[in-house]
């Protein structure tokens, strides 16, 4: 567990819905003129937002797209 490595679902889901409501509720109030409909918007903006994060810690076995050559057994 690294120092911000480690992120749980939750955690991320609940910063993006943050991230969301910070965005969506401006532009529900002042480009749509209804906060609800901002509210909605900034809440499906976040949960999209939050799954995107990346989940995988640094330092997985992941080959960043590169494939190992396969090895002689």
């Amino acid at each position: 567990m690294g120092a911000g490595g480690d992120r749980s679902l939750g955690y991320r889901l609940s910063i993006g819905i943050a991230i969301g409501l910070a965005i969506g509720i401006p532009l529900g109030l002042a480009v749509l003129g209804n906060l609800a409909l901002g509210v909605g918007l900034g809440i499906g903006f976040g949960l999209a937002f939050g799954l995107a994060m990346s989940a995988s810690p640094e330092g997985d076995d992941r080959s960043g797209g590169r494939h190992n050559p396969p090895g002689d057994d």
